[in-house]
């Protein structure tokens, strides 16, 4: 029994007039009139009888009068409370971010999400580079910032933020007197590196077989602190982003010449997933910021 067709009903009984009714609504007669025999067919009674002047109500049209307009104000009020559930409804999105981006996204990036949409949750876990991408293909994780390259066969992605790749050296280091490297200045050094799961490793290592070498690793490991630690007692050089590298006492941070050699940011979801209503309220959030590229 549909709740309109009580609408159409007490129309009805206002207008004492099929045509006019349906003129009212922007029906067709023979749609109202449909709609009415379908009505009295769930009730099981003639609500109406017509006669030269118009309809008048049967008895049973004049109890169920009583009782429709009771009914359509009960489920006005039903959508209404429906209606202030989901506006307070709480919403979890689940975002797996690689390790350092939380640092360089824009001040506020997070927050001014959170204050627009307070009524979604943002659960954020920090993940090395290849793990933080694996999480969102097994669907731990909703949304995730991983870092380029993105396979584009297992995800959709969009650029959010660019920043220099360095290489990050002690002031006591000769190459700290230049404001920027080439490649092939590099080729007999020993380098401090993130470990495989990162994929800033990968592309440092990537642009040093196109310069022509293999790099010489002097240490691997996952924490970027140790880089800077290392790099600053003159152990090896560092590799790193520009815009962390800056802040490192006694370190210099100084950018490739190659103009590509970047640390790229993406937004990322597992391709040809359904997006839930609270990742397409994130992803319209993101499309609406600038591209921070430094």
């Amino acid at each position: 029994m549909k709740i309109q067709y009580f609408k159409y009903f007490l129309e009805i009984c206002n207008c004492k007039s099929i045509s006019k009714s349906a003129k009212n609504l922007y029906i067709s007669q023979q749609a109202l009139s449909s709609a009415i025999k379908n009505l009295e067919n769930d009730l099981g009674a003639s609500l109406f009888i017509r006669n030269q002047s118009g309809v008048v109500l049967t008895p049973y049209g004049e109890s169920f009068k009583k009782h429709a307009t009771q009914i359509i104000l009960q489920m006005e009020s039903i959508a209404k409370d429906f209606k202030q559930i989901r506006k307070e409804e709480k919403h979890v999105l689940n975002i797996a971010i690689s390790f350092g981006v939380i640092s360089a996204l824009p001040d506020k990036y997070i927050e001014n999400f959170k204050l627009l949409h307070p009524n979604i949750i943002l659960n954020i876990t920090e993940y090395q580079d290849i793990p933080c991408e694996e999480a969102i293909l097994n669907g731990h994780e909703d949304i995730g910032f991983s870092i380029a390259p993105i396979d584009e066969t297992s995800f959709d992605s969009q650029t959010i933020l660019k920043n220099k790749m360095c290489i990050l050296v002690s002031t006591d280091n000769p190459l700290s007197q230049n404001d920027e490297l080439d490649f092939h200045q590099l080729k007999n050094e020993q380098f401090l590196l993130l470990n495989s799961n990162f994929k800033l490793r990968h592309n440092f290592i990537k642009k040093c077989r196109e310069a022509g070498f293999e790099p010489k690793i002097y240490l691997e490991t996952m924490e970027l602190i140790l880089i800077h630690n290392f790099s600053r007692l003159n152990k090896g050089i560092g590799v790193g982003v520009h815009f962390i590298g800056m802040d490192v006492a006694d370190v210099k941070a100084i950018p490739f010449s190659t103009p590509d050699c970047t640390w790229e940011v993406c937004l990322i979801t597992k391709k040809n997933r359904p997006l839930t209503p609270a990742m397409k309220c994130f992803l319209n959030y993101v499309n609406n910021q600038k591209y921070h590229i430094i």
